[in-house]
């Protein structure tokens, strides 16, 4: 018998196949003078952010993403089968094409206003950053090193806080190659010559832990990993320690069913290895400010197994689905299409969290960082309206605080207000992430209670303005 959930999956198939087939043959049918002059860019994104996503509205926008470089892209764009939404994603990529470190403070307001509104835009830029990354070899000598910095300071800050890790990694690793091409070969020596030692550690450890947990009764997936190139160096400057001092560089991951069970695993682990203290860190009951979850604790060497302390991470699959794929991994299926799973705080989260730019990247100009401050205060609630624009009001601030904000010519006609879809009172106070609606009536329905309501002080003058009229 087919389940439900293999019922959707086909469908989702079918449709990713059916939207990208369409996509593909509708550019391939254009006569160009350059055969796939269209899809050529196009198709290397999609297959990039495959790697993540088989969402068939993004890997579609892949399709056209650099098609209003034409001088007839307008016009491919508007016949093209993609929706209204989607052509205005593809219209305000291009117009953040040339956005850079250095672009002015419009420009980057603008940027940061484009990916508040649709994480599928920052989500695309990221993309189309790796895809250049990965080929910094196309670019000119000056251009790539341009590019490479900026995506250390810019986009590598904005993937960890999409929950990107893997990319993360993969730009720091070759950005710091190509910008300090010194310093990594010398710590690439490093790691060849600790390497088989390394292996060996891992793969004697694994095994003695697999072991003991299927012992235990715990099913578990293991993984290992070697700190990468560029972790590793940054660990050494802020730290100030040698290579062969830190207690991380070597790691495995058990990925259990459930997060009890990663109690379970945790308990048995201390209870055949010695933990060292000071290096436990329990980011499930207190997650990290990108969502990641997972209990670290880092154990010593062990005879006849390794000779090397190991850091152990313990979580289950749904936090290394999220780790592995971060914000790509909260698709589901629903209705014949994949949404994103996010509830209001998780989307106010995912927005108030473009700040750690600013704490990340200390290199960074002064001027984004003056904006991101000011941007993202933590005085401040984060609130949406009917058109998913965003807003940050002062806090406290009520739901007659945003009214008086967004319809000031309307305030005085005021019937009701909705907060996320629902009727709401007038002096309800706000939390990040409500989505705001005001309904309004043709006759005048202005009370001096209403000046109680307000928190703003800009709200109660303009209140008590219409009074006095």
């Amino acid at each position: 018998m087919v389940s439900n959930k293999n019922i959707a999956q086909n469908k989702f198939k079918n449709r990713t196949e059916k939207t990208l087939d369409s996509s593909q043959r509708f550019l391939n049918t254009l006569k160009r003078k350059k055969a796939n002059g269209y899809t050529q860019n196009g198709v290397l994104l999609m297959k990039t952010l495959k790697e993540i996503t088989n969402d068939p509205s993004l890997l579609s926008i892949c399709l056209f993403y650099d098609v209003l470089n034409y001088p007839e892209g307008k016009k491919i764009l508007k016949n093209s089968n993609l929706s209204k939404s989607e052509q205005i994603i593809i219209k305000k990529l291009h117009s953040l094409e040339n956005l850079s470190i250095d672009s002015n403070i419009k420009d980057i307001n603008k940027a940061l206003r484009y990916f508040s509104a649709d994480y599928r835009i920052l989500i695309l830029r990221i993309t189309h950053r790796l895809l250049d990354i990965r080929n910094l070899e196309k670019f000119s000598q000056k251009k790539a090193k341009k590019i490479a910095q900026e995506t250390l300071h810019m986009y590598v800050p904005l993937a960890s806080r999409l929950g990107l890790h893997k990319w993360r990694h993969e730009m720091e690793d070759i950005c710091f190659k190509y910008l300090f091409p010194r310093i990594a070969k010398k710590l690439e020596r490093k790691f060849d010559f600790y390497r088989e030692n390394d292996i060996s550690c891992l793969k004697h450890t694994e095994k003695y832990i697999k072991q003991k947990l299927t012992e235990s009764g715990i099913k578990c997936t293991l993984e290992n990993r070697i700190k990468s190139i560029y972790s590793t160096y940054r660990k050494m400057i802020v730290k100030n320690r040698k290579f062969d001092e830190l207690t991380d560089r070597l790691a495995i991951r058990i990925i259990v069913a459930k997060k009890d069970t990663c109690y379970r695993a945790l308990g048995v682990i201390h209870s055949i290895m010695h933990p060292i203290p000071g290096k436990f860190k329990d980011y499930i009951g207190t997650p990290k400010e990108n969502g990641y979850q997972s209990i670290h604790t880092v154990v010593f060497p062990l005879p006849n197994v390794t000779n090397m302390p190991i850091e152990i991470q313990i979580r289950s699959k749904e936090m290394h689905k999220e780790c592995e794929f971060g914000v790509a991994s909260h698709f589901h299926y629903k209705k014949d299409s994949y949404t994103m799973r996010y509830n209001k705080k998780t989307r106010a989260d995912l927005i108030k969290n473009l700040e750690i730019i600013k704490h990340e990247s200390p290199t960074s100009t002064q001027k984004l960082s003056h904006l991101m401050q000011s941007y993202f205060r933590g005085d401040q609630v984060l609130v949406f309206d009917s058109k998913n624009r965003v807003y940050h009001l002062t806090k406290p601030a009520s739901a007659l605080d945003f009214v008086c904000i967004h319809y000031k010519k309307k305030i005085a006609y005021l019937k009701s207000v909705k907060i996320n879809g629902i009727l709401g009172s007038l002096e309800t106070l706000l939390q990040d992430g409500d989505v705001v609606e005001a309904q309004f009536q043709e006759k005048k329905s202005f009370s001096k209670r209403w000046i109680k309501m307000c928190h703003r002080e800009q709200s109660k003058k303009m209140l008590l303005e219409i009074s006095n009229e």
